[in-house]
């Protein structure tokens, strides 16, 4: 993911702090749906989901995290097989137990939201597309406070 590194370092300054992302990245065996996952203050989730769903092709969701539970959206197909988005793929898993408490006390927990976003185009580069539909929509939200 390091070629991506700075469209992921600017939407974490912008205010969405990213988790887990794929790119959509095409080989002979393996087409992946790009996404990205992190977590965003409250206030902030209603303007960016709203948008980003509505001036474009992406998915985007608010996400419960847990350690069990997964999403019925596969992400990679291998040789023809598809791999579903696991909650908990969301997070490095020695570091699960950390990112569902955020790492604060339960009550300012609330001030926060875990969101996943995905391209609905198989392949597709996430520079172009959802990467930077991304940085568009936080810098709307930016603009707008």
């Amino acid at each position: 993911m390091i070629p991506y590194f700075d469209l992921i370092r600017e939407m974490n300054q912008r205010g969405f702090l990213t988790t887990n992302s794929q790119a959509g990245h095409v080989t002979e065996d393996v087409v992946e749906r790009a996404y990205v996952c992190g977590a965003m203050l409250a206030k902030d989730a209603p303007f960016f989901l709203n948008h980003l769903s509505i001036s474009s092709d992406k998915v985007v969701g608010e996400v419960l995290v847990s350690k069990t539970d997964t999403l019925p959206i596969p992400v990679t197909l291998v040789r023809g097989e598809p791999h579903t988005f696991v909650r908990f793929s969301m997070f490095p898993e020695e570091a699960l137990d950390e990112f569902l408490t955020l790492g604060i006390p339960e009550e300012q927990r609330k001030e926060f939201i875990f969101i996943a976003c995905f391209d609905t185009t198989w392949g597709r580069d996430a520079r172009d597309a959802l990467f930077h539909d991304v940085i568009v929509t936080l810098k709307m939200l930016c603009d707008s406070k």
